[in-house]
């Protein structure tokens, strides 16, 4: 597919309103009255079962450790006649507001509260992004952090200079240079990139050539690598090459086909299943889905901001819509917990970024978790150590579920390694019969899944087979009884591979 930026007019940004206090679970702060003895003390911190953990300037005021919601202990606190005031332990934070000329008008970082994580000391020091695109400009003067060091697939040399434009906007979405008082600033300012062009100046590549600048980066140990591409056709050398990295985490554009990826032959490799890729769909900036967007409540994992998104070009700066800018406002945001805890494996940040979305109606059944990207939130998450979560996806009806949308000036889709473009699937026709559905797509994905698709199809799984395939890896559904596209009486049986004999 060729791709065609969409440059559109620049608009202001309204400031955000002011945050509410950041209560810190677990801490409420006791100013005791005057007069009140070390026993007294003592009975209140005992009958609000607190222990002691500090003194701030002398012993009538004291931190306190507690079980329960803060506000409400400090409320209860207040109440007895020993104390003069309590309060939850606020956290604060330096104020760091980057200087950036255009920063204003990065709706998408305010509406994923990016400068509140920025305050917390997150900006992506120290981690490499790995970007196969259409390559970088170089010689730009807001993406500072380039390694040298690339390769460009698609000529076969060493200079993997941007000669579309594409590979550099999604760039300066990731890590474009903050504070230095110029152009526009990128989630992750202070992680470093490195890309690797494997689509040439049309737009276009081949899925070979993805795969090996996919295997390129992730040898170079890139925590995170971006695919703002995509196309209609699954391709078994780019699964192999990201399911060959488990340690790495992708993050791939769900299409610009204003498809439902859960139908028909999905959008790769946004449909691929392996644990460590997440699909972004493109969302407003009033929390709606992007016009162009696909979507998919089994294979698009979450929304984040893709319309008439702020960022890096050739020459300097312009707007570009698309999912292909939406995949890095979450690339940038991995870049960035991965920055505050790089022991964090990548099930660790795939779960925090999807269990953390904000959730709006008009996402439901569009992505998995039925939200958008929610930076500073991840980060509390993945700060709080809790064990890596289980996103699934919503139970959808499929001829009711909304397809709320925004008006926008669609673009050409994503640049894409396969000609054909996505096809959006017409909406399923009811048959009259209720215990019957038409059979989804289920080759090659795990079991797991298809129970995923046949639920939203209205079917039901029913026996399991298995054999040995030499065309299907272990785990994955070599076929299904009916057949896609046809009727079943609710119930389909499936074939699923024992590997190679």
């Amino acid at each position: 597919m060729r791709l065609v930026l969409a440059l559109l007019l620049a608009f202001l940004v309204a400031p955000a309103s002011a945050v509410a206090a950041e209560v810190v679970p677990g801490r409420v702060v006791v100013g005791f009255a005057s007069g009140t003895d070390a026993r007294e003390r003592a009975d209140v911190r005992a009958d609000a079962d607190a222990t002691l953990l500090s003194t701030v300037s002398g012993p009538e005021e004291q931190v306190l450790r507690i079980d329960g919601d803060p506000q409400a202990v400090a409320a209860a606190l207040e109440r007895r006649p020993e104390v003069a005031f309590a309060e939850p332990d606020y956290r604060v934070r330096a104020q760091w507001m980057p200087n950036d000329a255009m920063l204003n008008q990065q709706w998408g970082l305010a509406q994923t509260s990016t400068p509140r994580a920025w305050d917390g000391g997150a900006r992506g020091a120290g981690v490499l992004v790995g970007v196969v695109d259409t390559g970088v400009a170089f010689g730009h003067p807001d993406l500072g952090r380039l390694q040298a060091g690339g390769f460009d697939f698609a000529n076969r040399d060493s200079d993997p200079s941007d000669d579309n434009g594409h590979g550099t906007s999604v760039t300066g979405v990731i890590a474009a240079t903050a504070n230095n008082g110029i152009g526009v600033a990128g989630v992750a300012p202070e992680a470093s990139i490195v890309a690797a062009k494997a689509l040439a100046a049309n737009g276009s590549g081949y899925t070979s050539d993805v795969a090996d600048g996919v295997h390129f980066l992730a040898d170079r140990n890139a925590r995170v690598i971006n695919l703002s591409l995509g196309g209609p056709d699954r391709s078994q050398i780019l699964t192999s090459a990201i399911e060959g990295h488990p340690g790495t985490l992708f993050v791939v554009a769900a299409g610009n086909a204003n498809a439902d990826n859960d139908a028909g032959t999905g959008t790769w490799p946004c449909n691929e299943p392996a644990a460590n890729v997440i699909c972004v769909g493109a969302s407003t900036q009033s929390e709606s889905r992007a016009g162009f967007s696909n979507y998919g409540a089994a294979s698009v994992d979450l929304m984040a901001p893709g319309q008439s998104i702020e960022t890096t070009v050739l020459n300097g700066y312009g707007l570009a819509s698309g999912t292909s800018f939406s995949a890095p406002m979450v690339a940038g945001a991995a870049a960035l917990l991965y920055g505050q805890r790089p022991t964090a494996t990548v099930a660790d940040v795939r779960s925090a970024l999807l269990s953390s979305t904000d959730a709006f109606a008009s996402y439901h059944c569009l992505a998995t978790t039925g939200g958008r990207l929610n930076v500073e939130r991840a980060l509390l998450t993945l700060a709080s150590g809790s064990a890596p979560a289980v996103v699934a996806p919503p139970v959808c009806n499929r001829a009711s579920a909304p397809v709320a949308l925004a008006p926008a000036p669609a673009p050409d889709p994503a640049p894409s390694p396969a000609a054909p473009a996505v096809t959006p699937q017409p909406p399923q026709k009811p048959s009259g019969k209720p215990a019957s559905c038409t059979v989804p797509e289920l080759k090659r994905i795990t079991p797991t899944r298809a129970r995923q698709r046949l639920q939203m199809a209205g079917c039901k799984i029913g026996t399991v087979r298995r054999q040995y395939s030499k065309s299907v890896r272990q785990g994955r559904v070599v076929t299904s009884s009916p057949r896609p596209g046809e009727g079943a009486r609710a119930v389909v049986s499936l074939l699923v591979s024992r590997g190679r004999r």
